[in-house]
């Protein structure tokens, strides 16, 4: 009926695309009170094209490259004596509808954009601004934009809302905190397949944790055995196929404690997805059931690696680290991986795992320290993080010793991507 009003009044097809089936719904929608109707308007957008206004946009953002509705404008314009990639999130008939005034506007004061966003990444995120280069911006429905910045294998993004301001810090992705919670690992298989009947027997037998529940079977072969301990949700999850990309392997190439993991991690033609949620428990609590549940799935024929922490650790060194446990203390070990590699300014060190409790990781770098004690020193680091329930903070220092003063530094990581805590190694190991 409104349909046929409408065609006889000679109402555009947007206009009649602007309403609801259901009549009570659709005469809340046309009286303004629909909490949707913004969405709803930017879906109409993409249906027809004002070319007249499209040729004006295109004209003031001097394109030489277009590619249009794939499934988004994708373009070059020139940009500082070279070119730069851009982005609308729109098909080229929802852009018609966008402000010509504010696109003008945004060419305007790209250059400024891109100087406001070197300065936050080098005041907020320590990145400073030497070899940094504006890869490509993207321009989202609502006219927030983002500007990608790139220096090397490092990618940092920069947001700025409609009026051209900076977002607040805490909606910049470069600087939000790890909010934890979720422990996840792998346990690497020679075979697609596992026996949950005896994970269930070796959970209960080692560690006294009753799962009365059975695995669910899928239709690729896997299955899955979701069940609660004291609360916390746990989940040990069989996928029949190998971790995808070569990405544990690529990653046991990280443990330098075993030089056999990637030879072994390319073996696993199956993985076993452990997972614990603590919900209302503690986070150490989850911790402790994550690293039981894992060497419970270890006891599994086939069993190559566990990877986790961006590594693949040796099961016998899992099992092994994981002995603390009996005393009521962290396996800190399983639980976060101290990471050593070499650049030309010296040894470096990280820790990967503290994510998982909440907590920003730690980044040393550039030291002339021995292997063992940088090891030892992340070590330290780590368990009085933990242990103490400590969060660091940008300014702060810490010392081990009377009148070691070792300051703390927040800012974009080298070997994270995201930011991280860095602290100097000690003059005195």
């Amino acid at each position: 009926t409104t349909l046929r009003r409408e065609i006889q009044e000679g109402r555009t097809l947007e206009e009649m695309e602007f309403h609801w089936i259901d009549p009570e719904c659709d005469a809340v929608l046309q009286a303004g009170g629909d909490e949707n109707e913004a969405e709803k308007r930017l879906s109409i957008a993409g249906i027809c094209c004002d070319p007249e206004n499209l040729a004006a946009i295109k004209a003031a953002l001097s394109p030489m490259e277009w590619e249009a509705d794939a499934p988004y404008c994708t373009f070059q314009i020139p940009y500082q004596g070279g070119s730069l990639t851009g982005r609308f999130f729109l098909n080229e008939a929802a852009l018609s509808k966008f402000p010509l005034s504010w696109v003008r506007e945004f060419v305007r004061r790209l250059p400024e954009l891109d100087r406001r966003g070197r300065t936050f990444l080098a005041a907020q995120a320590g990145l400073g601004t030497e070899g940094l280069s504006l890869e490509w911006f993207a321009v989202h429905p609502d006219r927030t934009m983002r500007l990608c910045y790139i220096r090397g294998q490092d990618q940092q993004m920069v947001l700025f809302d409609r009026d051209f301001s900076l977002c607040s810090e805490d909606r910049q992705p470069a600087l939000t905190r790890p909010e934890g919670g979720a422990f996840l690992a792998f346990v690497l298989l020679e075979a697609p397949a596992w026996d949950p009947d005896q994970f269930r027997r070796d959970l209960r037998d080692l560690y006294g944790i009753p799962c009365l529940t059975e695995a669910e079977e899928s239709e690729d072969g896997g299955s899955t055995l979701t069940f609660e301990v004291s609360g916390m949700l746990a989940a040990v999850c069989l996928y029949p196929f190998p971790v995808p990309h070569g990405e544990a392997e690529e990653n046991a190439a990280h443990n330098y404690l075993w030089p056999e993991a990637a030879e072994s991690a390319a073996r696993h033609r199956g993985q076993l997805l452990v997972t614990v949620l603590p919900r209302e428990e503690s986070v150490r609590e989850a911790a402790i059931l994550q690293v039981k549940l894992v060497c419970a799935a270890c006891r599994q024929r086939g069993t190559l690696g566990v990877y986790a922490n961006g590594t693949v650790y040796q099961p016998e060194f899992y099992l092994n680290a994981a002995q603390p446990m009996e005393d009521g203390e962290l396996p800190l070990l399983d639980l976060v991986w101290m990471g050593l590699y070499r650049r030309e300014e010296g040894l470096c060190g990280y820790t990967d795992g503290l994510a998982a409790f909440g907590k920003e990781e730690i980044e040393v770098l550039d030291t002339q320290a021995a292997p063992g004690d940088l090891h030892s020193f992340l070590l330290d680091l780590a368990s009085y993080v933990l242990e103490e329930d400590v969060t660091f903070h940008d300014g702060e220092t810490i010392g081990f010793t009377e009148g070691q003063y070792l300051s703390i530094s927040r800012s974009a990581g080298v070997w994270h991507d995201g930011m991280t805590l860095k602290i100097p190694y000690p003059e005195e190991p």
